[in-house]
C-alpha cells in the first residue's frame, strides 16, 4: 500500500531515522534561501537511518539557457489550462549540492551531471 503525506521540505513530518533512503527530485531548488536549502538537507539527514542513502537532483546553473545569468531565476510553469505562472528556481553551481550535503554531515559517495541536472548520492 502507498500513502501520501503532505509536509514542509525544511521540517519533514517524519520521525528520526525513519527511512533507508530519500530521493529528492524537486523541492530543494525551489527553496529561496541558502538557509532553507541547508535546513532541508539537514532534515533529510535526520530522517535517514544510519547508512541511509540520499539521492538528489537539481537544475545546473551552467545549462546553455542559464549560464550567463543569475543563479536565482523565475521560470514560467504552464498549468493544464495553458496559464503560465512564475516558479522560483535556485540553479546549482558545480559542487554546491555536495557542499550542502557535507554540511548536513552526509558522506558524498558520488556527484555527477546528468543532462541539465547536478546529481548527488550521499550516505548518512
Amino acid at each position: 500500500t502507498a500513502s501520501l503525506v503532505r509536509g514542509d521540505a525544511v521540517a519533514l513530518p517524519f520521525r528520526d531515522g525513519a527511512f533507508d533512503g530519500v530521493h529528492c527530485v524537486a523541492p530543494i531548488p525551489h527553496l529561496p534561501t541558502e538557509g532553507e536549502r541547508r535546513q532541508s538537507i539537514a532534515d533529510v539527514a535526520r530522517v535517514l537511518r544510519p547508512n541511509g542513502l540520499f539521492l538528489a537532483s537539481a537544475w545546473a546553473h551552467d545549462q546553455d539557457r542559464f549560464r550567463s545569468g543569475p543563479v536565482d531565476v523565475s521560470v514560467p510553469w504552464r498549468r493544464s489550462g495553458g496559464q503560465a505562472v512564475p516558479r522560483f528556481y535556485h540553479l546549482f553551481r558545480s559542487g554546491e549540492l555536495d557542499d550542502l550535503a557535507r554540511a548536513a554531515h552526509l558522506a558524498v559517495l558520488r556527484s555527477w551531471r546528468e543532462g541539465d541536472n547536478c546529481v548527488i548520492l550521499a550516505r548518512r
